[in-house]
């Protein structure tokens, strides 16, 4: 017992010093770029006629490739890792990021230059899915990388009632050939 009365005292005079020297614990994820600049420049952001594309500047969608994870944060940045440490910005938001105003690409310049090449930049096609979800990443020309981003938010009504009812169908809800259009 006073064995460990002892080494309490000593633990208090010695350890508890030191640690309170040290640096607060950072919070994680650590702050950033991954806060989207809605919050940072308010209403000024263009997210799609009638605000479409709102409910994504808020969030961050990951897609695994067998070599490397990308992270897309829509209104914000696009980040290559490998193994959980980023290996490269693809790109970042900026006014008029929108290509040909069509809301229906997204551009991401600025990121990490390439060796011996341009700072790397992203296109994001915006196409008609049931969820919000990256569809594929590749790399088409050196340092200039294409994304496929499916959301419902880039449907049109009509095919957002057709997705409702192939997703009904699906799920069994409704028998095949017994629809009504």
């Amino acid at each position: 017992m006073r064995a460990r009365a002892r080494a309490r005292v000593r633990w208090r005079r010695v350890r508890a010093p030191a640690l309170a020297r040290q640096p607060p614990a950072r919070a994680w994820p650590p702050p950033g770029p991954t806060a989207p600049q809605e919050l940072r420049k308010g209403a000024a952001l263009d997210v799609g006629p009638e605000g479409r594309f709102r409910a994504l500047s808020r969030k961050c969608f990951k897609f695994d490739a067998p070599d490397y994870a990308y992270e897309f944060c829509p209104f914000d940045h696009v980040s290559q890792k490998q193994r959980g440490v980023e290996v490269a910005a693809l790109g970042s938001w900026a006014d008029e990021s929108w290509v040909d105003g069509t809301y229906a690409q997204m551009r991401y310049k600025g990121g990490t230059r390439c060796w011996n090449g341009p700072a790397r930049s992203t296109t994001v096609t915006l196409l008609c899915g049931p969820r919000a979800e990256i569809g594929s990443v590749s790399e088409p020309e050196m340092c200039s990388y294409a994304m496929s981003f499916y959301t419902p938010a880039a449907c049109s009504p009509d095919a957002l009632v057709e997705l409702e009812r192939l997703i009904a169908q699906l799920r069994g809800a409704v028998p095949a050939g017994k629809e009504e259009l």
